[in-house]
């Protein structure tokens, strides 16, 4: 096991991470750089079309062990990247959907990777949607955020603030490099709700460092300390290699992806409890599938889930797959 990451301090963890990258992929400034549309049950019961727009920015200003998505940015002396544009350019029609979500890999209050001269533009992009969704740290709740949400107040446009808490397992959330504690996701909460927003959670399955009982015990936690804060929306994200950090600790020991049922009993059991909308982030959710016999049925059940945020009962399978 390589456990010197751990007797590093912040900015030697920052350099172990960014060392053991591999290269990033090609992006155009001028395009996002992927496009989705999904159905999403709204917090009315009823399915929302919804656009989600990947936009291509800079580099998020923290180096977080688990993350990939710098991989899809420009280095971040770039400088601001214009979004509306972007935006125009696959959603020509807003008023299609009830709502867009506009996720640029880092956060969306950071004026260094979005100017926020271009707020009234992005506004103006997804004009005719009830809600628009934008992911950002809780550092960057600043004067932008609280500028930006005015906005959306004045046009009529429900906020929703997405914000990564990981893990409610303080030890684990300090390893992640994230620069941010329990109780900063809790005042970010706060701060998004007192300028009448909504705010999401995203909850990793199985943090490094964590077995897989615990890991599936912190996810637990996590989504009920988030949605005690006042998230009325948690997506829970399995863990993953590709970065080179997370596959390091992949070679050494210190980390394993979570199995596919943990995932599928994870949010089963999140539905029973009907304290908020609990999702998945399904993206190649396929690569846990390693039973052939059972895996493709765990992943439609999941997606089932997502959609009607209805528990079902876990599938069993014979095959001696892990459990």
């Amino acid at each position: 096991m390589d456990t010197a990451y751990l007797s590093l301090d912040a900015a030697g963890r920052d350099r172990w991470i960014r060392n053991r990258r591999p290269d990033r992929l090609p992006v155009d400034p001028r395009r996002p750089y992927a496009f989705v549309e999904e159905a999403e049950l709204g917090p009315d019961g009823t399915l929302w079309s919804t656009a989600v727009v990947f936009l291509t920015n800079g580099e998020c200003a923290f180096g977080c062990l688990m993350c990939d998505l710098w991989r899809q940015t420009l280095r971040r002396q770039a400088g601001p990247t214009p979004c509306s544009p972007q935006i125009a350019a696959v959603v020509p029609q807003p008023q299609r959907y009830r709502m867009v979500k506009l996720y640029n890999a880092g956060s969306f209050f950071d004026p260094a990777v979005i100017n926020p001269s271009e707020y009234d533009a992005i506004l103006a992009a997804v004009g005719g949607v009830r809600r628009v969704v934008v992911e950002c740290h809780p550092a960057f709740l600043n004067r932008h955020f609280r500028d930006f949400a005015a906005r959306c107040r004045h046009t009529g446009v429900e906020l929703e603030v997405a914000m990564g808490l990981e893990t409610a397992d303080p030890v684990a959330l300090a390893r992640l490099n994230k620069r941010m504690s329990v109780e900063d996701f809790e005042s970010g909460v706060a701060a998004v709700r007192r300028e009448g927003a909504f705010a999401r959670a995203f909850v990793l399955v199985r943090a490094p460092w964590q077995s897989e009982a615990d890991g599936r015990r912190w996810a637990l936690e996590s989504i009920r300390l988030a949605q005690a804060a006042g998230c009325d929306a948690v997506t829970m994200i399995p863990t993953r290699a590709g970065n080179g950090a997370m596959d390091r600790l992949l070679e050494t020991g210190e980390w394993a992806p979570p199995a596919l049922s943990t995932v599928e009993s994870l949010l089963a059991e999140s539905l029973h409890v009907n304290s908020g909308r609990v999702f998945v982030d399904d993206w190649d959710l396929e690569r846990l599938a390693t039973c052939r016999d059972c895996g493709p049925d765990r992943v439609g059940a999941i997606r089932m889930m997502n959609r009607t945020q209805r528990p079902v009962a876990p599938l069993a399978c014979g095959s001696g797959c892990r459990p």
